[in-house]
């Protein structure tokens, strides 16, 4: 199986899932996992996610953006084949001290839980991280420092905060 975990406020229909399901569906079953952080605690998304669903070491969690982040963080409790991050929002371990007040308070992030969190390994047995060239430098970086921190790739991909569905079919 392989799991999508969308972006902030993104469903299905929205910037290239419909494209990135379908390819998918060419390597494996697929299940769109619409796990939002507002109002929620990465706790509480990672108990939903493994309660309605059998996550198992033969499947492979996709996320987009702060997807990416809920994605990583379920990785980190949960045997998976392929962890594929695309444009991991860098929000724990005091990354939130780098980023506007304002943005904050738009997402909801439960801010207490997300600043004492640390950026432990990932159980995955592979993982990459594909991030755009024209990203913000926190992003690229943390992006870069979890590859190195979990022996895994870091891809750059041409743009900036994209869904780059090519690249991760290329992945699957």
């Amino acid at each position: 199986m392989i799991y999508i975990i969308p972006a902030y406020e993104e469903k299905i229909k929205d910037k290239g899932y419909s494209e990135l399901i379908k390819g998918a569906k060419k390597f494996d079953e697929v299940r769109f996992l619409n796990l939002q952080i507002k109002g929620n605690t990465l706790d509480k998304l990672y108990r939903k996610a493994v309660n309605f669903n059998d996550i198992t070491e033969k499947d492979t969690i996709i996320g987009f953006s702060m997807g990416a982040l809920i994605a990583y963080y379920i990785s980190t409790f949960v045997v998976v084949k392929k962890l594929i991050c695309n444009s991991l929002s860098p929000m724990l371990a005091g990354d939130l001290k780098k980023i506007p007040a304002n943005y904050i308070k738009k997402l909801g992030l439960p801010v207490e839980e997300m600043n004492t969190m640390k950026y432990v390994s990932s159980l995955a047995d592979e993982t990459i991280f594909i991030i755009g060239k024209k990203e913000k430098p926190l992003m690229i970086k943390r992006s870069k420092s979890l590859a190195r921190k979990n022996k895994g790739r870091f891809i750059t991909a041409d743009g900036g905060h994209n869904l780059f569905v090519k690249e991760i079919l290329k992945e699957l």
